[in-house]
């Protein structure tokens, strides 16, 4: 199958298994469960960036993949040029614009996009954006798993899992960056800031405040004499 299809399947069913086996302990063993889930995604992100390019070389033997690479590669080329700030945002490509058009010549395609969400806003953003994207996605999915962890209904638990597969999608494509992808990304995102708002966990986490009460000395109002 498509490397695409096989590592967005195999990323969300992964993830709807853990989400299943976190929301079937009790609630004193969760937060030990969530550290160590957390801690074990960080791992794999950085080993999985840290083998990219002998993941990128097994990959790239299939030809709809190496054009994938191809491209990559040529962009970074000119991601170098302004690394901090990028391009300027466009969104799809516009093709009679620098750097999509010089890119497009080069490599004598037609693409619209770069065919990876986090290096299109790389080229587009800079290092700066692909910062804030990278960030807004991870709150967006942090708040929502938290969320589909502690609240017993099933319906909590589209918002995380769907993230899931956009931000993995997005390693394969700029679907998130525009359209429907882009819509997707933003109700999920909502959605979770108003089901886990910084508000709503203070409130949750605050102690009551205590009941006033009168001191040794003091004594109340005086009764009206019968």
């Amino acid at each position: 199958g498509s490397p695409t299809v096989v590592a967005v399947a195999v990323t969300t069913g992964a993830a709807t298994l853990a989400l299943a086996l976190v929301r079937r302990l009790s609630a004193p063993r969760r937060p030990l469960a969530q550290l160590i889930l957390g801690i074990g995604v960080i791992a794999a992100v950085a080993a999985g960036y840290g083998m990219r390019d002998a993941i990128v070389a097994l990959v790239d033997a299939r030809a709809d993949f190496s054009l994938r690479t191809d491209l990559w590669s040529r962009l970074l080329t000119y991601v170098a040029y302004r690394p901090v700030e990028g391009f300027g945002w466009f969104g799809t490509w516009s093709p009679d614009s620098f750097p999509f058009a010089s890119l497009n010549f080069a490599l004598g395609e037609q693409h619209t996009s770069a065919l990876d969400a986090y290096l299109d806003v790389l080229l587009q953003l800079g290092w700066v954006g692909l910062l804030l994207f990278l960030t807004l996605g991870a709150l967006a999915l942090a708040r929502g798993w938290l969320v589909a962890t502690e609240r017993r209904s099933t319906v909590h638990a589209w918002g995380p899992l769907t993230l899931v597969a956009l931000l993995t999608f997005s390693l394969f494509e700029s679907f998130t960056l525009s359209g429907a992808g882009l819509l997707l990304l933003v109700v999920c995102a909502v959605r979770a800031g108003q089901s886990r708002s910084w508000r709503e966990s203070l409130g949750l986490r605050m102690p009551p405040a205590p009941a006033p009460h009168e001191g040794p000395g003091v004594q109340g109002p005086p009764t009206a004499a019968g």
